[in-house]
């Protein structure tokens, strides 16, 4: 190993380890205890629960104390290094050749998440702790600096994004179960591509600031996709909404559709999870696109594509999807605000308003509820004068984020800055106008496939249910690995169905046991009731 060594790195014995246990010198500055670097490493980590932990994301290891000590305090626990110097990592390599062990050796934040987001199964991972080097940290303070912040960033976006599988999984399910039952023909995205080629859009989204740009919004001549909080407003100020766009499975939504359901000129663009009760009493036209959750999968194999739009943050990156799905190049974006202007959550007209006219009396007015909701989210003051809170930061970073992939030329005209987005003016809206554009999608009548598909399915869950039975009667990995081979999509459901639970079938045989597998029959027959439902 020393003849690897560079020369701004020098090896020293140490008082207790002596050469065995050596510490380094970094540019002259000691990476670890020169006294006894391992016991040191142990200080370290003793006040963290790494038993609970799955996964620990170590900034700069030096010669890897702290990983030998890791796992001796959790021999199964992932750890996952990102190194500055090479010889670290071939020094780690060789000297704790066990464990689950990943070293990235001077990649970008980029590298790092993109391997993150392949290999690792992040919503297995109930607890990740993060660790770090203060010495290598701080020396190569450009590069962790940076790291370190995106890295944690995107572990905190896995966790929102588990926390919003974990409580809509069972709705999306009864939801697209429900809709694929009732609704009778279904026109898809799919038959819209790129229909609206070079035109422009105004996205405008339900914040405050919304209420401040009416006079122009009213005078624009481009086409305007509406969110459903939005639609309100803008229709009872009798501008032309030509889209809307809703994605929320919850039935809080149907207080923003309430005014306009019955509205035959509206177009409406959603996904199969929205709540059953706005589909079933919507009069304008439909257009679904697809999250890929896996019961829309069953759909897409009996009709072919409905046209994918990724579930990501919030409606308004699924809007900007979908605009560049439809063919627009050019989108200004209007009240998408990211906070609270005048400590209002929402603009006038949208559902919150009409949820809270129903509370109001004479002590409590429709503002007090704004006030109390903007108080209950531990807000706190922008460096542009109003409040936001962490819920909305994180917003505002996953819209930023996916604009910039998106190929759509954006300018914004919102209450706030949006960090890769130019200001837009209303005198750049003003000169351009629509083209007409007539557009429609095919009508597709299915329900005797879904019939037929349903009985497949039923069948097969049959099947994988007696697999199970058996493997309970006789664990071994064999069986195991029959019941992996069954259906993907089965699998995909009993995972909505109970949700992390299923994820230890695909670890290993000590966490399979009796009572887990008896669940997993449990969620085989809750899933044949769905289709059953359908037939």
């Amino acid at each position: 190993m020393k003849s690897l060594l560079p020369k701004h790195l020098e090896l020293l014995a140490t008082k207790e380890g002596g050469g065995e246990n050596p510490t380094v010198l970094l540019f002259g500055k000691l990476v670890h205890s020169r006294y006894d670097p391992l016991t040191e490493a142990r200080n370290m980590i003793a006040s963290k629960d790494l038993l609970s932990c799955q996964m620990v994301v170590l900034f700069g290891a030096g010669l890897g104390y702290v990983v030998r000590a890791i796992f001796e305090k959790n021999p199964k626990i992932r750890v996952f290094i990102i190194e500055k110097e090479e010889y670290f990592a071939h020094y780690i390599k060789e000297k704790i050749p066990a464990g689950d062990l990943t070293i990235m050796v001077n990649k970008s934040a980029e590298e790092i998440i993109s391997y993150l987001s392949s290999q690792v199964v992040i919503s297995s991972l109930k607890n990740v702790a993060f660790l770090d080097n203060k010495t290598l940290t701080q020396y190569y303070n450009d590069y962790f600096e940076k790291i370190k912040k995106e890295i944690i960033e995107f572990f905190k976006r896995q966790v929102a994004q588990i926390s919003t599988d974990a409580y809509f999984s069972r709705l999306w399910l009864n939801n697209i179960f429900k809709n694929i039952r009732d609704i009778d023909d279904f026109s898809f995205i799919n038959d819209l591509k790129d229909r609206f080629k070079g035109e422009s859009c105004l996205l405008l989204s339900g914040g405050p600031s919304l209420e401040n740009n009416i006079g122009w919004i009213q005078k624009s001549k481009i086409y305007k996709l509406a969110l459903a909080g939005a639609a309100g407003l803008l229709l009872k100020n009798h501008i032309k909404v030509d889209f809307i766009i809703a994605s929320d499975a919850g039935f809080f939504n149907i207080y923003h559709f309430k005014k306009y359901l019955r509205n035959r000129d509206l177009v409406l663009f959603t996904d199969l999870s929205l709540h059953p009760s706005i589909l079933s009493q919507w009069k304008g036209r439909t257009y679904f696109y697809d999250h890929k959750l896996p019961p829309t999968g069953f759909l897409t194999d009996l009709t072919g594509p409905i046209g994918y739009i990724p579930m990501s943050g919030t409606i308004s990156t699924c809007a900007l999807f979908l605009l560049q799905f439809l063919g627009f190049t050019r989108v200004f974006l209007a009240g998408q605000d990211f906070g609270y202007p005048d400590l209002k959550t929402h603009c006038r007209g949208s559902g919150y308003e009409s949820f809270y006219i129903t509370r109001i009396n004479k002590k409590k007015t429709i503002m007090n509820h704004y006030y109390e909701t903007v108080k209950r989210n531990q807000t706190f003051l922008r460096p542009d004068g109003f409040y936001t809170d962490s819920k909305m930061v994180m917003y505002q970073k996953w819209l930023e984020k996916i604009a910039k992939g998106l190929k759509i030329k954006m300018k914004n005209l919102s209450h706030s800055g949006i960090k890769g987005i130019e200001k837009g003016s209303e005198k750049e809206i003003m000169a351009l106008k629509a083209n007409t554009i007539s557009f429609s999608a095919v009508s597709r009548k299915i329900r005797s496939r879904v019939k037929k598909g349903s009985i497949t399915m039923i069948e097969k869950l049959k099947v994988l249910k007696k697999d199970i039975e058996g493997l309970k009667r006789s664990p071994n990995r064999s069986r195991l690995e029959k019941v992996l081979t069954r259906d993907k999509m089965i699998f995909q459901l009993l995972e909505m169905v109970m949700y992390l639970d299923f994820l230890k079938l695909k670890r290993n045989m000590q966490d399979i046991d009796g009572p887990f597998l008896e669940k997993v029959i449990r969620g085989t027959e809750e899933i044949e009731e769905l289709f059953r439902y359908l037939i």
